[in-house]
């Protein structure tokens, strides 16, 4: 009797700690991870016109919309908000190597949207901000899916001078972040 009893406890204590799940990461804590994020992918629907009127097709990434120097940045959501980019192993012409602030990011609708107020496109001492925002698709440990709505059309857009008047955007970007 004592035996069944003794294994009887024992097979309730193994279950009770198999049980045992560690708790989710929040959004947060996935989206501010220390090890930073690589652009893995990034596409656009319509096609995209360059400033130099080439056209990158629907492939930002090997198209000509990033800098073959910028593919390997590294870009950190910090707890305090601040949107970092580290410039990687290989720099651009110009590039300081230092990390440069991006800006500010901020969860929004139940944390289904992230905010980003991109300081990096202006003068980083002027208070305006370029501001992008994104529906997250996925998001856990290793990826980062974003579709973000772009309208470089609007009366804002124009009078900002977002790649000047000379070709205006209106779609959708979507960028695939991974863990470096």
């Amino acid at each position: 009797m004592k035996k069944l009893f003794l294994v009887a406890i024992t097979i309730l204590v193994a279950f009770a700690f198999s049980s045992c799940d560690k708790e989710p990461k929040t959004r947060t804590e996935l989206i501010t991870q220390s090890k930073g994020w690589i652009i893995s992918q990034a596409t656009c629907s319509p096609d995209y016109q360059l400033n130099n009127d080439e056209w990158c097709n629907t492939d930002l990434l090997n198209g000509g919309f990033f800098f073959d120097c910028e593919k390997d940045d590294i870009y950190y959501f910090n707890a305090d908000y601040s949107f970092v980019r580290n410039f990687g192993k290989d720099k651009c012409t110009g590039e300081s190597g230092k990390d440069e602030n991006m800006g500010r990011w901020a969860f929004q609708e139940n944390e289904q949207w992230v905010q980003f107020y991109m300081t990096a496109y202006y003068d980083n001492d002027n208070a305006e901000y370029y501001k992008l925002r994104g529906i997250i698709k996925k998001l856990d440990d290793t990826t980062l899916r974003l579709e973000v709505p772009i309208d470089e059309t609007s009366e804002i857009a124009k009078a900002k001078g977002l790649r000047g008047d000379k070709h205006p955007y209106k779609g959708t970007f979507y960028l695939v972040f991974t863990v470096k």
